[in-house]
């Protein structure tokens, strides 16, 4: 399975099973056609399984990561999600209209059929419709004439930094909902430059992911990464728990390595050494807090893991698999390659 570059924030110790993908690598649903090499597909098995057992999760992901297009069909084929339809909120009508558009391509469709829009004045739904992306009025309306939600099993936020009256009405009537009249909806939010904390707060210390672009990998194990991760976990001794790759089998990484791994999964920097036997893959677990010390929050970690290593508290697990670093155009011709004979 190819994976992307991702962070797994887990709340509170009893929620880690909520990022835990399926031991069972047959469990997963297949992810759509057309979107198996986007970034923030990483995160899909994990986030899958965060709605199965909780009502609500974080996304964050930079632009081109696919959360607008990838996450809905993903979403689709979820076991909980049955014959229920998904609404994915898009604060402008163009943006509405362009994500309808693609995810109806990726499924063979026109708009209308399994995937259509609903805004002010233009509606292109069907009783075959199982995606529909709204704006935000639109939701509004939805939720003040049937509170309920009735045959809706999620509602997607996109581009929740984008903050506006009608979206923050929606967030508030949809949560409304889910207290009061329908538990079992599920509450996804995605944006790229969110605090991702602060609003898991707000949906119930809900699971929070980040996903980067620049990455790709394959499991080759039994064990997928994300189980591997949740199983090493511990947030009694450790303050993240990071996925690792062999410097030599990496793709497209020209850097000299960045941790020395103990036999109890504990890591320590190279520091003055000339190399080091491990590289970081982009992908953690650790708490939803444990970023609000950093400069730039999820994305510039080093120096609080440097602080955590120190004290001894900073954990590894080596992914059982290839990695890829697809950052310049060579590294993506090698990665081409490397999936094209796997």
């Amino acid at each position: 399975m190819i994976r992307g570059v991702a962070t797994l924030a887990v709340p509170r110790q009893h929620n880690v099973s909520a990022v835990t993908a399926a031991s069972d690598p047959a469990s997963v649903p297949a992810l759509p056609a057309g979107t198996e090499l986007l970034p923030v597909m990483a995160v899909v098995p994990a986030l899958l399984d965060a709605l199965q057992v909780g009502a609500a999760a974080v996304l964050v992901a930079p632009p081109g990561a696919g959360k607008t297009t990838g996450v809905p069909l993903a979403l689709l084929v979820a076991p909980w999600l049955g014959a229920q339809r998904i609404l994915l909120l898009e604060p402008r009508r163009l943006a509405a209209r362009a994500a309808a558009s693609r995810m109806a391509h990726l499924r063979g469709d026109r708009v209308g059929e399994s995937v259509g829009w609903r805004m002010r004045g233009d509606t292109r739904v069907s009783a075959a419709t199982r995606i529909e992306v709204v704006t935000e009025g639109v939701l509004t309306r939805m939720l003040l004439d049937d509170p309920t939600l009735d045959g809706v099993g999620v509602v997607c936020f996109d581009e929740f930094h984008e903050r506006s009256i009608h979206g923050d009405t929606g967030l508030a009537l949809a949560l409304q909902t889910q207290a009061l009249l329908r538990p079992d909806l599920r509450l996804l939010v995605m944006s790229a430059t969110i605090d991702g904390a602060r609003v898991a707060s707000l949906l119930g210390d809900a699971p929070v992911f980040v996903a980067n672009i620049d990455s790709v990998w394959m499991d080759r194990g039994e064990v997928p990464w994300a189980d591997a991760l949740v199983r090493l976990w511990d947030p009694v001794k450790m303050d993240a728990c990071l996925l690792l790759a062999t410097r030599e089998g990496a793709i497209g990484f020209e850097g000299d390595g960045d941790f020395f791994l103990a036999d109890d999964g504990r890591l320590t920097f190279r520091g003055e050494a000339p190399s080091a036997p491990f590289a970081y893959m982009g992908v953690h677990i650790t708490r939803p807090d444990y970023a609000d010390g950093g400069p730039d929050g999820p994305f510039s970690l080093s120096p609080l893991w440097r602080a955590s290593a120190a004290a001894g508290r900073l954990y590894g697990c080596v992914l059982d698999g290839d990695w890829m670093h697809v950052g310049d155009p060579q590294a993506r011709d090698e990665a081409e390659a490397r999936l094209a004979g796997a």
